[in-house]
């Protein structure tokens, strides 16, 4: 919608500006390209590039969302950019529509800011807990159900964007070594049996840097998870502004 184009732009089209420094290319690059924006641009442009490793040096890549809907793409040069780019700190595949990533995302050691927002991704590869500069990974909207035990191995990350992820059922264990996090937006204790599969709530103890809106999910196993609610002292969490049980 006109209302999606304009947010990415203004947010991430702007957020890479801001990272990158003096160079933008939209189609055209060079080995002295980092940062690129591929909105509205044919696949035969994207296997062009991607063939010629002339831009292998990329700091920032933005996909549009509409790119290779009518191709094999997603499943191609997903694999691929995590070979031939390296050095990207800004990943944008906002409504990439295949339901998990490659293994080989873990290749983009560099990578800072990783938005699947919007996106068909259902699972995480493991790998994901490879990314130990992470600190932006947005999963917004997305139809994200699991996410992996490795993802506490994400020392760095800040924001973990859960809003609107309404087939989110089972957050493994370990998100409470996450003690740099401000924002998360949704926390799931268990799944919807009452089995102990899931976090602990005693793990949001240590997450005392979060920020916002929090929201808890899988309490409805029993009375005991109530009471270890309250002994996480959420109440006295003074920059939250609201937590829904």
């Amino acid at each position: 919608t006109e209302y999606k184009n304009i947010k990415l732009h203004d947010i991430l089209h702007d957020l890479a500006l801001y990272i990158g420094g003096k160079e933008y290319s939209h189609v055209s690059t060079t080995k002295h390209t980092r940062h690129l924006s591929l909105l509205g641009v044919d696949d035969a442009e994207v296997h062009k590039l991607n063939a010629s490793g002339a831009a292998n040096k990329l700091h920032t890549l933005l996909v549009d969302s509409n790119f290779g809907s009518k191709s094999n793409w997603h499943l191609v040069y997903i694999k691929r950019l995590t070979t031939n780019f390296k050095w990207l700190r800004v990943l944008s595949l906002r409504e990439y529509s295949r339901d998990k990533l490659p293994k080989s995302i873990e290749d983009l050691s560099l990578l800072k800011y990783f938005d699947l927002s919007y996106s068909d991704v259902r699972w995480l590869p493991s790998s994901i807990g490879r990314l130990y500069n992470l600190q932006t990974l947005d999963l917004s909207q997305s139809r994200i159900e699991e996410l992996p035990k490795e993802m506490g191995e994400l020392c760095n990350l800040r924001y973990l964007g859960l809003k609107g992820t309404r087939s989110l059922r089972f957050v493994a264990e370990g998100l409470g070594k996450l003690t740099n996090l401000r924002t998360l937006h949704r926390f799931m204790v268990c799944d919807d049996k009452g089995k102990t599969r899931g976090c602990n709530i005693n793990e949001l103890k240590d997450l005392n840097k979060l920020k916002g809106e929090l929201s808890i999910g899988g309490l409805q196993g029993g009375r005991v998870k109530v009471m270890d609610a309250k002994e996480v002292h959420l109440k006295e969490r003074h920059e939250l502004n609201g937590v829904e049980l």
